[in-house]
């Protein structure tokens, strides 16, 4: 027959074997056979490997869409800087200008300092 074991019993001997307990002194503290516990930290252990690749896959993601976005927004600044007439920037005023300007590449910075820490981060998990 297979014992049952409260939600919060699992949690204490995972939490016990975190702290660096070992699995039979942890089996001899709950009374619970050795190889349920070996089972729940395997299983805890897979859980925390998947976890792990899944944030890496989604930041992975995320950085690509960050370069796809930097990337067109810079085409489409270029696009913008070559369509303007020329008789219309002539109308501007420098401040008007310049606006225009900065808002374009505070974009781009904006997301270049995304995509550096993102990448940052991902060497300081990798690590």
């Amino acid at each position: 027959m297979r014992n049952s074991y409260s939600k919060e019993t699992k949690a204490a001997v995972i939490a016990s074997l975190l702290e660096g307990q070992s699995v039979s002194r942890v089996a001899r503290d709950y009374n619970i056979p050795s190889g349920t516990v070996k089972s729940w930290k395997n299983r805890q252990e897979h859980s925390d490997n998947a976890t792990v690749s899944a944030v890496a896959t989604q930041k992975k993601e995320i950085s690509d869409l960050i370069i796809e976005l930097l990337e067109t927004h810079l085409r489409a600044a270029i696009d913008i800087a070559c369509a303007i007439d020329e008789d219309y920037i002539k109308k501007q005023s420098a401040s008007e200008v310049a606006v225009l300007l900065g808002v374009i590449n505070d974009k781009a910075f904006r997301m270049l300092e995304a995509l550096g820490r993102a990448e940052n981060d991902d060497q300081s998990t990798e690590s």
